[in-house]
């Protein structure tokens, strides 16, 4: 026959083992004891990691923000040399015409002070004015539309980027090297000089002072 299990026989006024281990249980069990340092740390973590994450976005940002400026200045660079290269190949598509137009105006110079030294009050006067006035009308369109410019230096100093001197007059009363005389006018376009004045300059006069003194 089976064996009963042993019945624990509780006498009055004894505590059941149950019971105490059930109570002791519930009071000091250490799988139900709160550790406040475990439950703070995962948050002190995740703030570090939140400050990380914020720096390396304000770096990538800078960084984005400075590509951005060296693009827009490149960007505005490329802009004005096409604009100036434009300008540019639209002057030197006219140089040839403005060249080829030039030794017209020279002969209408010439002919109205021809005619002004032979007979300067004579029949031809009204010819002359007519001349003129088609030279004048002429050179006027041109600077208008080409951006042409005359290079007349009288009275200034020799400029040898603009100048062509072909003579020297003795001068002591002004300065070395003034142009006396303009035997033909010179002409520049777009700051390109497209022919030099030709000019005779004084010589023997004192040296002119520089810029600096």
């Amino acid at each position: 026959m089976a064996k009963k299990p042993d019945e624990t026989k509780v006498e009055p006024g004894q505590d059941s083992p149950f019971s105490e281990d059930t109570g002791k249980g519930s009071e000091e069990s250490p799988s139900c004891s709160v550790n406040t340092e475990e439950v703070l740390e995962p948050e002190v973590i995740e703030d570090e990691s939140s400050d990380d994450e914020v720096q390396n976005l304000k770096a990538a940002l800078a960084a984005s923000n400075d590509k951005y400026m060296r693009l827009s200045a490149e960007w505005d660079n490329f802009r004005k040399r096409s604009a100036q290269e434009y300008e540019s190949s639209k002057i030197r598509a006219t140089e040839k015409l403005i060249e080829a137009l030039l030794p017209v105006i020279d002969d209408l110079e010439r002919a109205c002070q021809a005619a002004e030294n032979t007979n300067p009050e004579g029949e031809f006067k009204a010819f002359t004015q007519g001349v003129e006035a088609v030279h004048d009308k002429l050179v006027q369109t041109l600077e208008t539309k080409a951006k042409l410019v005359v290079i007349d230096p009288i009275d200034e100093a020799f400029d040898a980027l603009k100048h062509q001197a072909v003579g020297q007059v003795e001068n002591k009363e002004v300065f070395d090297e003034t142009v006396c005389n303009v035997l033909q006018k010179g002409y520049e376009m777009g700051g390109y000089v497209i022919r030099p004045a030709m000019v005779q300059i004084t010589t023997g006069g004192p040296k002119r002072p520089s810029e600096d003194e």
